[in-house]
């Protein structure tokens, strides 16, 4: 992860891009502070995002792919291994130098094998050693959050933290009072979604994902849809205006139409007590 900071929200998820050498769909970030340009330079605000690239593999799946690598390394060495010995073999040569040149391409195949073998089982260890970090970490993480439940007054009887993927964890709560955490349009949800996330990135260096009672992905779900509805229009028109959104439904569809239009200048604007997103249709 990497905090930038830059006059503007597109500037800092642009130098994002460049700093991870990485398009801008691939990147993932948290806004920490939206830009402001201030009256005459008097108040004036960068903006600050917490970037990094995107891993869509589970916890489990880099520790295999290094051992799937590392054997067909190896399988490589087999081959130029056999290659050279055959080469040997084929030699004009006493029949005392082709059985000592066999006795020698034997070990040193029996010794790549033996060096693949303990490379598994070093990854295989480690594998499990990472699994049970993030396992405990998990259940910690529980225990204190359930202790943070327990001074408000909702009453939520469901607290479970799992691994999202290799930088995310997906915190999910449930119970009698799951609207009442929720809040009106999502604003109370918005603001103890922004609470764990500081409290857990600056204390373990993981991005969470807030879900309470699916929420979060009724709220998706329902952007998908509008996404999809407002497509034609988008292709027609140079600039889109949004319908007014609402809570956390503003942030989801800002983070989803960036990634669908990478190349295209995509804001979220404050008016009074509405907020839209403006999409620029210029390539």
């Amino acid at each position: 992860m990497k905090k930038i900071s830059a006059p503007t929200l597109q500037e800092a998820i642009t130098q994002a891009a460049i700093d991870f050498n990485c398009s801008v769909i691939d990147l993932e970030y948290e806004i920490i502070q939206q830009g402001s340009r201030g009256f005459l330079g008097i108040g004036k605000k960068p903006a600050i995002i917490v970037a990094n690239v995107k891993n869509y593999q589970k916890f489990s799946t880099h520790a295999f792919e290094d051992i799937e690598n590392h054997a067909s390394n190896l399988t490589s060495m087999d081959k130029n291994f056999v290659s050279h010995y055959e080469k040997d073999l084929c030699i004009d040569s006493s029949y005392e130098d082709r059985e000592s040149v066999h006795k020698d391409f034997t070990n040193g195949v029996q010794n790549i094998h033996k060096s693949s073998e303990s490379y598994v089982a070093k990854s295989f260890v480690s594998f499990q050693e990472e699994k049970e970090d993030i396992e405990e970490l998990c259940k910690n993480i529980e225990e204190e959050l359930k202790k943070l439940l327990s001074f408000m007054p909702y009453e939520i009887d469901q607290v479970c933290v799992t691994p999202y993927d290799k930088q995310t964890l997906k915190i999910f709560l449930d119970g009698k009072d799951s609207a009442l955490l929720i809040g009106e349009k999502g604003y109370r949800y918005k603001a103890l979604s922004y609470l764990l996330f500081n409290w857990i990135w600056h204390q373990y260096h993981y991005n969470i994902r807030l879900e309470v009672a699916h929420f979060l992905q009724m709220q998706e779900e329902i952007v998908e849809q509008y996404i999809q509805n407002i497509q034609k229009d988008l292709q027609t028109s140079q600039t889109f205006k949004t319908k007014p959104l609402y809570g956390i439904f503003g942030v989801i569809m800002l983070k989803r139409l960036r990634e669908i239009y990478p190349g295209r200048y995509i804001t979220l604007k404050q008016e009074k007590n509405e907020q839209y997103i403006i999409i620029s249709c210029t390539e």
